[in-house]
């Protein structure tokens, strides 16, 4: 009788224990959000030289690859919104200016988290000695070109000069190992007319945001030098 009593007993707290064992609600571990990665391209100084295409900024955001766009991202740079492109490539697209030396301040909210990228700016852009204002050029022939250095030197590659746009280079000089270059003859980029010629200084530096690192292009465009190709 006692045998019965004592395994009536073990059966009830052995149910019982599997009732409170099936009742436990196991919450999971909540996945930590994706750091992103920021790419940014950014022209400065003279707006007529920015590539037609483009806007003069331009900020890529992505987690992982860019396979992996993000699109709902809040991203400004000195406080103007830019606006994400109607593709969804993660690429946020606006139109500023931003004055010689001055700081820049880029911010992008991912997922509740904002991330800052700080630079300052070119103090001095190039400055075209020539061809002078109102010069001749030859379509079917060697031109030169110089001017002053763009400054400050840090992060700095190298060169552009271009016609009317970046969209039509004459060239580059990188490594930078003078302040010149000699274009091509018959040069499909320098036809005869009008032109308006600009150089263009262009740095690149890396950054870390959520522990990836980021590219910054920054462009700065001289004023330009308007002449005549034949």
């Amino acid at each position: 009788m006692k045998n019965s009593i004592l395994a009536g007993l073990f059966a009830m707290l052995l149910f019982s224990g599997c009732s409170l064992v099936s009742e436990q609600t196991i919450s999971p571990t909540p996945a930590t959000p994706e750091k992103p990665t920021m790419d940014i391209v950014l022209y400065t100084g003279d707006p007529q030289a920015v590539p037609s295409t483009d806007k003069s900024a331009t900020v890529t955001i992505y987690k992982l690859t860019l396979t992996n766009p993000v699109t709902d991202a809040a991203v400004a740079i000195n406080g103007t919104a830019l606006t994400v492109t109607a593709t969804n490539s993660g690429t946020y697209i606006g139109d500023l200016t931003i004055g010689a030396g001055a700081a820049i301040t880029v911010v992008a909210t991912v997922d509740g988290t904002a991330y800052t990228v700080s630079k300052t700016n070119f103090t001095t852009y190039p400055v075209i000695t020539q061809p002078t204002a109102g010069a001749t050029l030859q379509a079917t022939a060697s031109n030169n070109f110089t001017w002053n250095a763009a400054a400050p030197a840090t992060d700095l590659i190298g060169y552009y000069v271009i016609n009317n746009d970046y969209n039509h280079r004459l060239g580059s000089v990188n490594p930078i190992t003078a302040e010149s270059f000699t274009s091509s003859a018959n040069d499909p980029n320098l036809q005869a007319g009008a032109a308006s010629i600009h150089v263009m200084a262009y740095s690149r530096s890396s950054f870390v945001t959520g522990g990836n690192t980021g590219t910054f292009w920054l462009f700065g465009i001289s004023q330009p030098v308007s002449v005549t190709v034949q």
